[in-house]
């Protein structure tokens, strides 16, 4: 009885498995294309680092509040700078290969296929970020490991008729004592 039991499941499983992996397949080349930030809908990047830096016992210093103020640093943080400040964002998901493409032909390349070892790099110098990235109910989750040893978690949703692409970001550097928490809107480009 057991037997026919698992039988009867696998088999369900079998004839399941083109109907969720077609569904699968569409919500994500939905993600694919050109996105730029929606200014008006976004979190401004520098007030919420400000945030964090004062929740972690911290002093904003005083002067002219430039945009992009606490953009740069040294390699190592370059992962947080453009997660959080570039304006541009390409998006190309092909079983299992994720592609994000940034400004300043910044790239991170990683996967959603179980490996036990995933990367995020720019093709163009040596450093690695270690990411790992999963599908839970639509949503995309990207957890990263940047090079200062730092955290990040970025959770990718479709909004609005899939018009615009939001990315919720936790971005835990090292050198912080409390998270930076950032919501970027970005509108789909049309071709």
């Amino acid at each position: 009885m057991q037997l026919l039991k698992y039988l009867v499941l696998a088999v369900a499983g079998l004839m399941l498995s083109p109907v969720l992996k077609a569904e699968t397949d569409t919500l994500t080349t939905a993600f694919d294309g050109h996105w730029v930030i929606n200014e008006e809908l976004s979190d401004d990047s520098d007030r919420q680092v400000e945030k964090a830096i004062k929740a972690g016992g911290g002093k904003v210093p005083r002067g002219k509040k430039t945009k992009g103020r606490y953009r740069g640093g040294p390699v190592e943080q370059q992962l947080y700078d453009h997660l959080s400040y570039d304006e541009e964002l390409y998006f190309s998901y092909q079983e299992p290969e994720f592609v994000l493409r940034y400004s300043e032909g910044y790239e991170r390349v990683f996967y959603s296929d179980g490996r036990s070892q995933v990367v995020s790099t720019s093709r163009r110098s040596k450093p690695l970020d270690f990411s790992f990235a999963g599908w839970e109910a639509g949503v995309l989750y990207v957890e990263s490991k940047p090079l200062d040893a730092g955290y990040i978690l970025e959770i990718f949703t479709l909004i609005n008729d899939a018009s615009q692409l939001q990315v919720q970001l936790q971005l835990e550097p090292a050198s912080f004592l409390a998270p930076i928490r950032i919501t970027r809107v970005y509108d789909r480009v049309l071709p």
